[in-house]
């Protein structure tokens, strides 16, 4: 995920971002090396942003409690929301929360989000297996089992939407531009496992990288 996400961030010289869902900080110091003047992580769990805080250190990062749901947020330039969108009870809750990240961003800034889209492919190599019991409608149960090779970790459960509707609800707020990126892999992931193996991960991903711009 990480060389995909800072690659839609790009450079963020005297730029203000916002990790939304920072939990232990997997992203956030990642973005605070990308010439960031100030990057936020924000999470509802105190007990992840203590963890966030002990591993994930650095000058730049502020870690913050907020539930993005509910709670204003800073003032940004760019922000970055990971599999946040899929914890949307509901419909107007989904369009509630686009609203709050369109509120927050400057004039020009832009969100990328990480959504989980299940498509039926046995992609359970990359660490999880998505599907929807009931069928792929808006609103449906959701379940991520998570994966260490052949270790099952947990399963968690999420809420379901169709690509579609996560584009038209951000629309509908305001963002004028919308665009679905295809992932990338790094050279590292390449040489450790050889092009072959990602395919599924590239050409039929279950795993959807959009940005949108204010």
């Amino acid at each position: 995920m990480l060389p995909t996400v800072l690659k839609l961030v790009g450079d963020c010289e005297d730029r203000v971002v916002l990790d939304v869902g920072c939990g232990d900080g997997f992203f956030t110091v990642p973005l605070a090396g990308l010439n960031a003047r100030r990057v936020y992580g924000i999470d509802n769990s105190q007990a992840q942003l203590a963890l966030a805080a002990k591993v994930s250190r650095h000058p730049r990062i502020e870690y913050i409690l907020k539930d993005v749901f509910v709670d204003n947020l800073p003032s940004a330039d760019v922000i970055v929301i990971p599999f946040v969108t899929n914890y949307a009870r509901t419909t107007p809750i989904l369009r509630q929360l686009f609203r709050q990240l369109y509120t927050s961003l400057s004039e020009g800034g832009k969100v990328i989000l990480l959504v989980d889209l299940p498509n039926d492919t046995n992609l359970k190599r990359f660490g999880a297996m998505k599907y929807v019991p009931g069928g792929s409608v808006d609103e449906g149960v959701l379940r991520i089992t998570l994966y260490n090779e052949e270790e099952e970790i947990c399963t968690l459960s999420a809420v379901y939407y169709t690509a579609d509707t996560i584009e038209k609800q951000l629309r509908e707020v305001g963002f004028p531009e919308v665009q679905w990126h295809r992932p990338i892999v790094s050279e590292e992931g390449l040489s450790l496992f050889g092009e072959e193996f990602w395919k599924d991960y590239i050409n039929n991903p279950e795993l959807g990288y959009l940005t949108a711009r204010k």
